[in-house]
């Protein structure tokens, strides 16, 4: 898998068609337009209403088709729910070879954790595969504890009988670690 890259402090290339930013990204027209992103997944809530709705009135070039994803950033929320038509927008923008941008308000938590289950389940990635790939390219990814039980629970349904490949320990701070470095240090 190519090395993900950052495109400015408010996007990264996760891979060469998908990319994961903030809702800065997400309104920059040059970058949109200079990145040729034609499909945006929209985590931010900022729209209201429940589930999901693919939007593609009002729009500008070069995109063309948004995905709304009315998800709480909070250690309560599922988000599992939302993971198949995630990854299916995603996978039509990638038939199609064009660019898909995933975003957040902060490009940190519902959009990495979305961006994190696609590459294990469009790519087969483990858990600690695609959390270092997606975190290596983006440092500022730091999925809220509900979501990384999510990412932890996914793989287990996705490998079953395997040993997780990444663990993450909670504590009284509500900090994640695995192995020696703290996650929020990485």
């Amino acid at each position: 898998m190519e090395q993900g890259r950052a495109l400015s402090e408010h996007c990264s290339a996760i891979l060469p068609r998908l990319l994961l930013g903030d809702m800065l990204a997400a309104q920059d027209a040059v970058l949109l337009s200079d990145q040729r992103v034609s499909r945006i997944v929209d985590l931010s809530n900022l729209f209201g209403g429940s589930g999901t709705r693919i939007v593609t009135d009002g729009l500008t070039p070069p995109v063309h088709s948004r995905l709304e994803v009315c998800v709480d950033d909070r250690s309560t929320e599922d988000i599992s729910w939302a993971f198949d038509a995630i990854d299916a927008f995603i996978a039509e923008a990638e038939a199609a070879g064009e660019v898909c941008l995933v975003h957040c308000f902060e490009g940190r938590s519902r959009s990495a954790t979305a961006v994190v289950a696609h590459l294990m389940r469009a790519h087969s990635l483990t858990l600690r595969q695609a959390y270092e790939h997606t975190k290596n390219a983006r440092h500022a990814v730091q999925p809220n504890d509900g979501f990384k039980r999510a990412l932890m629970d996914l793989e287990a349904q996705l490998r079953p009988g395997e040993p997780p490949s990444l663990e993450f320990n909670f504590d009284r701070r509500n900090r994640a670690s695995f192995g020696s470095a703290r996650l929020s240090e990485m």
